[in-house]
């Protein structure tokens, strides 16, 4: 990105003459011009460093971490009781029982998810812009401020593909956004590298006091960088000499020689935490997709208990992920709001009539932006609630039919089941009205007088008649 961005590219490429000079004055004043400039000309850049920018993405990261809090949390609790690295296999069995512990897991995922989205593409648009259009004119102060904004979206990021259960639910989706934000870290990386490369003035990271008035950070960045990247030296001097560079200069001091930003060892821990959460997404993948549902079968109990405790193992890999995230984002989102109040309240900052601070007014273009989109998460939040809860009436009258079709079946077959006469091997015959009288032979039909029997079936419920000849005299 800006790592290719020097006074020299900049007036070969983009005939763009840089004032780098700075006049001192007298040991009270250390300087009276810097780049040209002297007290209340420097120019602001609400669209850099507003305060609707800088909010609009310490929001976006704050509620994809407080989501993934509340997410973790759950999961190692009965209500969402399938946690690590076998989610993918759990949340499936969850759909086909149609618990609601699958429509809590689907809104979560879908938030972290927005979140990250929105911040990967608004980041591009940022790292773009910083390599062209701003490239040559964006002073130190507003890029130091790009570049925490980046390792804020780095950790949104981070938090995504480390939280997300059903992060390769969807696999060219998935595998799109695993493209894009190592693009970002690419960008990020290069960003932090921004070494003063040879030049002879060092790049101002730190934070200036509140009384102090004068700093480099008014200067243009492409006065501190060279016609060449420095990202090559920045992770030898990181990463080199088996990381013994990584221990005591990143990790000790938090500056690799002459860094850009501070805290680097964030973006230096971030590109070993991308890279072992890429190998645990793909272990996870690869588990979740080995076999097919039906195929599963249960292991002894050595199996149970190793995968037991490879899923705890898993989700305190994902916690401290959250952990570390939230460690960059409070950093990075200080470090922010300490350097603009102290350009706040800088004497070379150009002010507005009434002595205001331009980059304090949140109703610009470029603010507003990055500040609506926001209610772009929020509508997904709500649409995605919204359908998970037509389908949870949708199944609960689906089952209240099931029930009252099972119940009228049971009513059927109860009905039918009394019809059902009790099977005998005999019949009996009740006669009665029968006279004492010899009862006297004669031919069937009978013509008057007809006596009753009545024989009772087994086979029947209804009483059986028959006729009874007339006794004759």
């Amino acid at each position: 990105m800006g790592a290719y961005v020097s006074t020299g590219q900049c007036q070969a490429f983009h005939n763009i003459t840089l004032n780098c000079s700075i006049t001192n004055a007298t040991a009270a004043i250390p300087y009276r011009t810097i780049g040209g400039l002297e007290y209340g000309q420097f120019q602001s850049n609400s669209d850099v460093a507003g305060v609707g920018i800088v909010y609009a993405f310490f929001s976006v990261a704050l509620l994809a971490l407080a989501t993934s809090a509340v997410y973790l949390i759950l999961q190692i609790t009965r209500y969402m009781n399938f946690t690590g690295i076998k989610a993918h296999l759990d949340q499936t069995v969850a759909e086909r029982r149609r618990t609601t512990s699958i429509t809590l897991a689907d809104i979560f995922d879908a938030i972290i998810l927005s979140c990250s989205d929105q911040q990967a593409f608004t980041a591009g648009a940022y790292a773009i812009t910083l390599r062209y259009a701003q490239g040559c004119v964006i002073s130190a102060y507003h890029y130091n401020i790009v570049a925490n904004m980046m390792l804020i979206t780095c950790a949104t990021h981070l938090m995504s593909v480390t939280v997300v259960s059903q992060y390769w639910k969807h696999k060219f989706l998935a595998t799109l956004r695993v493209v894009i934000i190592s693009l970002i870290y690419i960008a990020t990386a290069l960003l932090l590298s921004n070494q003063n490369a040879g030049e002879a003035l060092t790049w101002p990271s730190v934070v200036p006091p509140v009384n102090q008035t004068d700093s480099l950070l008014i200067l243009a960045a492409a006065c501190f960088q060279g016609n060449q990247s420095a990202l090559d030296k920045t992770l030898t001097e990181t990463f080199g000499r088996g990381g013994k560079d990584l221990a005591i200069d990143t990790i000790e001091r938090s500056s690799p020689d002459n860094r850009i930003v501070a805290g680097t060892i964030l973006s230096s821990l971030f590109l070993y935490w991308y890279g072992l959460a890429i190998l645990a997404e793909l272990i996870r993948f690869w588990r979740g997709s080995r076999f097919s549902f039906s195929n599963r079968v249960q292991g002894g109990k050595w199996q149970q208990f190793s995968t037991l405790w490879l899923n705890r193992l898993f989700w305190l890999y994902q916690f401290a992920g959250a952990v570390f995230c939230t460690v960059a984002i409070v950093y990075s989102f200080n470090y922010i709001r300490d350097l603009r109040n102290w350009m706040d309240q800088s004497p070379w900052l150009q002010r507005e009539p009434d002595g205001t601070n331009p980059e304090n007014d949140a109703t610009t273009f470029g603010q507003l932006v990055p500040l609506l989109l926001i209610l772009l998460t929020i509508f997904v939040v709500f649409q995605l609630v919204g359908d998970k809860y037509s389908e949870y009436r949708e199944r609960t009258k689906e089952k209240d039919k099931e029930d009252l079709e099972a119940l009228a079946n049971k009513s059927r077959f109860s009905e039918s089941s009394t019809d059902i006469p009790e099977k005998k091997s005999s019949i009996t015959a009740t006669v009665t009205s029968i006279p004492s009288t010899p009862v006297k032979k004669s031919s069937w039909p009978l013509e008057s007088d007809d006596r009753e029997i009545t024989t009772t079936s087994t086979f029947s419920s209804t009483p059986l008649t028959m006729p009874v000849p007339e006794t004759g005299n």
